[in-house]
């Protein structure tokens, strides 16, 4: 009897070790392609915009940025982009130009073709709502607009889970509202059309898991 107790002890023992290991490498195999990928650093927006029929406006800006992209096992991906700094706005045509505060706001949806020990690319379709304001001794404006469009980032790990950071979008406005107010103009509120190519550049550290 005592003998029959300790062989299927001696059983169950192996076949929990059996299962451990299994459940392990099932584990391992379904997060390997996983990541997730939390960068830092700094974001170049260049924006145009055309308020109401005929308001063209130009700027240029530089911005802190945090970015954080998740990668599946099935290769989808998703990622959060948040950014403040600095713009300047320039009216086409015109003398002069505002700078001031913006603020933004993106996600997006896509996937990694490439995930390596070493190497993340992922593409993404993307939406962003952004917000700025800008003053001079002259004149001031405020917009709030939402984008669509793409973007394409890379991370490269060179140190445990140290890694370099670049990334670019390429978008258009949506919709959105504009104020501006000059001395020779009186404030006047506007639309902010559809349209307008837009570019921002990503640069950063990025910390991998």
């Amino acid at each position: 009897m005592r003998k029959n107790v300790v062989v299927a002890a001696l059983l169950a023992l192996c076949g929990a070790v059996v299962f451990a290991r299994t459940s392990r490498a099932s584990v391992e195999a379904e997060t390997k392609d996983a990541r997730s990928v939390h960068a830092v650093g700094f974001s170049a927006p260049i924006w145009n915009q055309t308020w109401g029929d005929d308001v063209q406006w130009s700027a240029a800006g530089i911005d802190l940025m945090y970015h954080h992209l998740t990668v599946r096992p099935n290769r989808f991906s998703t990622f959060t982009d948040v950014a403040f700094g600095y713009s300047n706005f320039s009216l086409d045509g015109a003398d002069g130009s505002a700078g001031g505060f913006n603020t933004r706001y993106a996600f997006g949806l896509g996937g990694a073709p490439v995930v390596m020990r070493n190497l993340v690319v992922a593409v993404h379709g993307t939406f962003g709502a952004n917000l700025a304001y800008a003053a001079d001794s002259d004149f001031w404006l405020f917009g709030l607009w939402a984008t669509v469009g793409m973007n394409a980032e890379a991370s490269y790990t060179f140190a445990k889970n140290l890694a370099a950071f670049a990334g670019v979008t390429m978008y258009t406005n949506v919709f959105g509202i504009g104020v501006w107010d000059q001395a020779a103009y009186t404030r006047n509120a506007y639309t902010i059309s559809p349209g307008s190519f837009n570019v921002d550049f990503r640069l950063g550290v990025a910390f991998v898991y």
